[in-house]
């Protein structure tokens, strides 16, 4: 994309850590950034991503997430003793930064603080540990896939804590009921909830996405949505040049007004992390 020069910004990418490693890229810094472009990442929310210049996000940061997640554990489901569960990577420890601090916050206590990777999970002996300790809750962080093999760990075990979780089920692995039975009673944040609109834009965006695709669309495509709009509008204020355009994104809700988008009012603050993003607590049914 950055030699390509018909490329005028990148919508992308969606997990922090290829965000992370491509910013060197996006900033051109092999070149001194003759050949900079601008990243507009949707769902990477781990601390650090927006450190270049040429990479803003439209999700929250993590860690305010995790906060959010923390505070609903204690305060809407009454549980004070919490077990963690985290991806050992730079997204789950800013999870684990957010969730923690904002848990003590409302009185709560972390049981335990398990980490797991890719390749080593430990999700068997996890589910058996918070099982034995009757922990009534888990704060998690990972994807959708880790969810449900902790679930299934925690069941097995006996345990029949909730799961609190940062990423949601896909649409198609709720088709199976085997795994959708699993996930029930799920709770997970919600970056944008279709049939809950926070803008004029987002009733939209619902509805025409609802007759193109015959679908309701999630989390992913509305951020997605709103990175390209704030690209693409850019390039209609400024032209194609990079340098202006990264500008324009980045003065959005600073020098710009802000941008009304399917996900909520998008304004920048000096890093390029949005402001005041709506963090929503959802059930899997």
């Amino acid at each position: 994309f950055r030699d390509d020069p018909a490329v005028v910004g990148v919508v992308g990418h969606t997990e922090s850590d290829a965000t992370l490693n491509a910013a060197a890229v996006y900033e051109d810094r092999e070149g001194g950034g003759r050949r900079a472009l601008v990243a507009v990442a949707p769902t990477s929310g781990a601390p650090g991503v927006t450190e270049s210049p040429w990479v803003l996000r439209v999700c929250p940061v993590i860690d305010r997430q995790a906060a959010v997640m923390a505070r609903y554990v204690a305060d809407s489901l009454g549980a004070q003793q919490v077990a963690v569960v985290y991806r050992n990577d730079s997204a789950g420890k800013g999870f684990l930064r957010g969730f923690v601090p904002a848990l003590r916050a409302a009185r709560g206590t972390m049981t335990e603080r398990d980490p797991f990777t890719e390749e080593v999970s430990e999700f068997e002996a996890y589910g058996k540990r918070i099982a034995r300790r009757a922990t009534p809750a888990v704060g998690f962080f990972g994807n959708a896939t880790d969810a449900l093999a902790l679930i299934g760990a925690l069941r097995d075990a006996g345990s029949g804590a909730v799961v609190v979780g940062a990423n949601p089920p896909s649409d198609s692995m709720l088709m199976d009921p085997e795994t959708a039975r699993r996930f029930s009673g799920m709770r997970y944040s919600a970056l944008y909830v279709a049939d809950r609109p926070l803008t004029e834009r987002a009733r939209h965006f619902a509805a025409a996405y609802r007759e193109r695709y015959g679908s309701t669309p999630d989390h992913w495509g509305a951020l997605a949505y709103d990175a390209a709009q704030l690209i693409g509008r850019a390039v209609h204020e400024v032209g194609a040049d990079r340098v202006r355009v990264r500008d324009r994104v980045a003065s959005v809700g600073r020098d710009a007004p802000p941008f009304s988008g399917a996900t909520g009012e998008i304004r920048f603050d000096s890093l390029g992390d949005p402001i005041d993003k709506p963090v929503m607590i959802e059930r899997v049914p």
